[in-house]
């Protein structure tokens, strides 16, 4: 309801979304109550449905060449990801069975993105502890040097010693 009113192009239509889903709005004490609740979870469960099928379209033409997935992952891997993640309900929800094949583009997109950035992520993490083993080394050296330092001290001259 607050996406709708947000994008309502003048007062008077956001008016008029007001009057035909909200029973009360009160300032004081939200919630504003919905008159027809059932309407706007279908209006939200539609656009949401719009969305997914949109991404398939999408994920498909990743799948079969027609746009080139490695090119667009770069670009649009994470925003694709996190927005997969949010609607993964809904895509589960849809393949109750296993004869449901809903989104399934959309599936082998995520998977083939999901592999990549946690294969890029695991090169990052070894070549991390390679340099964190160069640094603790080096660390270790730095202590040894600084040690020896301090125990370095002027020779005091006293003499010859004696017979």
């Amino acid at each position: 309801m607050s996406a709708k009113l947000i994008f309502s192009e003048t007062i008077d239509d956001r008016h008029s979304l007001i009057n035909e889903y909200l029973d009360n709005v009160d300032k004081e004490s939200n919630p504003i109550l919905s008159k027809n609740p059932a309407l706007l979870k279908n209006e939200f469960l539609d656009s949401v449905y719009d969305f997914l099928n949109a991404l398939e379209w999408f994920s498909m033409s990743c799948q079969y060449g027609i746009a080139d997935e490695e090119i667009l992952y770069q670009s649009l891997h994470k925003t694709f990801l996190s927005t997969v993640w949010l609607l993964y309900f809904y895509i589960a929800y849809q393949n109750e069975s296993n004869e449901d094949k809903l989104f399934t583009n959309i599936i082998w997109l995520f998977n083939k993105w999901h592999d990549r950035l946690y294969n890029v992520q695991q090169k990052a993490q070894k070549e991390q502890q390679k340099i964190a083993k160069k640094l603790d080394n080096v660390n270790r050296k730095r202590i040894e040097t600084e040690k020896e330092y301090n125990e370095v001290h002027p020779k005091v001259f006293t003499g010859k010693s004696l017979k």
